[in-house]
């Protein structure tokens, strides 16, 4: 199941239109809903558009939410939809060294897309 499809009050636009929305407001408002929003479907949906707008800043919330994503299969579909994203393979390859997530959740990122 792809976030994407998900209930949720606002579905987010496709990652183009959101620069064309409003660039730094937008990722702002990204950033805030990656960090602060309780709902766990709503914080991988905004980590994702985040990651296809400003992937290298984006690269703490993406490792913040797969830690809080403890169950494996919700943790595949993220690193899915992460790994669509041009150039995030090589970005995380990099970063889940540095951050050891749960074995669950890097588990779930070894599978093949």
């Amino acid at each position: 199941m792809s976030f994407r499809r998900a209930l949720w009050p606002v579905p987010i636009p496709p990652h183009p239109s959101l620069l064309e929305l409003g660039g730094a407001p937008v990722i702002a408002a990204l950033c805030r809903l990656a960090r602060e929003v309780a709902t766990p479907v709503l914080r991988r949906e905004a980590v994702v558009a985040l990651a296809g707008t400003d992937l290298t800043n984006a690269l703490p919330e993406i490792m913040a939410v797969l830690a809080a994503t403890p169950v494996e299969s919700e943790a595949t579909a993220l690193w899915r939809e992460l790994r669509s994203i041009r150039g995030a393979r090589g970005h995380l390859a990099l970063e889940v060294p540095k951050t050891s997530p749960p074995v669950e959740v890097a588990r779930a990122g070894l599978r093949p897309a």
